[in-house]
């Protein structure tokens, strides 16, 4: 039986593509008032594109999101002039801008409703490789988060999914992920044996061989009754 449900964050519970453009273009705004030389060499858009260069050039900072977007400002600030210690503290403070404002995220309309159900019968639990931060976004029925960033790679490895099953000791068989990713949520998930929900809000075509998810939702309001008929078949 199903005592655990982890859920994705990002384009799960909310579109990350409006929360991701205005967090960069808070920390742009502080680095052109604080720091204006950046605006000699760079724009908004060439700076994001530094960031998926030095993600290229250093793998092992690939999945470490703020990591590598912190390592990014600094190198911009320093290229165009700043002295290391003047780039380092203001690539720290530009992140926190950023930071900040990544937390502001809109939840889908069913999100919260969904949620509330789901924790009168689960234990919650949120697996993401994203910078999101559970105790900014008052999802309280989390029982705890899990962040990419600190284990030795993203999803879909497996370090991730291995660490909630280890901090729940549950098994495979009783932990049910959701996610809008393919590869990323339910082909990790799938990989350990853990059962998988497919969020399919746009109603795309499935695309791999190496994997099916066990439910497919196009909503997030579909899932409690979803959840609860899936369960009877496993008995």
């Amino acid at each position: 039986m199903i005592q655990l449900i982890t859920f994705d964050l990002d384009n799960t519970l909310w579109d990350s593509d409006p929360v991701i453009l205005s967090a960069e273009q808070a920390c742009w705004d502080f680095l052109c008032n604080h720091y204006p030389k950046i605006e000699d060499q760079f724009t908004k858009l060439s700076l994001r594109k530094l960031k998926f260069e030095l993600a290229d050039e250093i793998p092992a900072l690939a999945h470490r999101v703020s990591e590598i977007r912190r390592f990014c400002l600094e190198k911009a600030l320093e290229r165009v002039g700043y002295d290391i210690n003047q780039a380092q503290q203001g690539s720290q403070l530009a992140f926190q801008c950023f930071l900040e404002e990544r937390q502001n995220v809109a939840l889908y309309a069913d999100a919260l409703p969904t949620l509330n159900e789901l924790a009168g019968h689960y234990r919650l639990a949120a697996l993401t490789n994203g910078n999101a931060d559970l105790n900014k976004l008052g999802l309280e029925m989390f029982e705890f988060g899990l962040n990419a960033e600190h284990f030795d790679a993203a999803k879909p490895e497996p370090f991730i999914f291995e660490a909630a099953l280890a901090r729940t000791k549950l098994s495979p068989q009783q932990v049910l992920h959701i996610g809008d990713h393919q590869e990323h949520d339910v082909l990790g998930a799938a990989r350990l044996n853990i059962h998988t929900l497919w969020f399919n809000q746009h109603n795309e075509a499935w695309q791999r061989d190496d994997c099916q998810p066990d439910l497919v939702a196009t909503t997030l309001s579909e899932i409690p009754e979803l959840v609860k008929t899936f369960q009877l078949g496993l008995g």
